[in-house]
């Protein structure tokens, strides 16, 4: 199976903010597979974005990504997948920042 840990859960909606997303490939006891080298799948919904490709491959079983957060308020959710895994999606909560300028129309989300 896939997993997903986040450093943290929370960020702020303000275009910058960032959280690292550990995944690893675990067995069914939930120990990493140090063998492991599939090919993964990353994707996003909500007001936030992948930095980094979308579609990467674990190195020891283990890697990590970056998800930035938009400027809009909500959930966001980043989902891993790979052939033969079962998938895993983490949601991570940008909570609004008050006095910022106005948005650049091309990077409201």
């Amino acid at each position: 199976a896939v997993r997903l840990r986040p450093e943290a859960t929370t960020l702020q909606a303000d275009l910058s903010d960032a959280r690292l997303i550990f995944m690893d490939v675990v067995d069914a006891n939930g120990t990493v597979v140090p063998t492991d080298s599939h090919v993964i799948t990353l994707s996003i919904s909500g007001p936030g974005s992948i930095v980094g490709p979308t579609i990467v491959t674990m190195k020891g079983g283990q890697l990590a990504t970056w998800v930035r957060s938009g400027r809009i308020a909500g959930t966001i959710t980043l989902t891993a997948s790979a052939s033969g895994l079962t998938p895993a999606s983490v949601s991570l909560t940008s909570q609004p920042v008050a006095g910022l300028p106005p948005c650049p129309p091309d990077r409201c989300s």
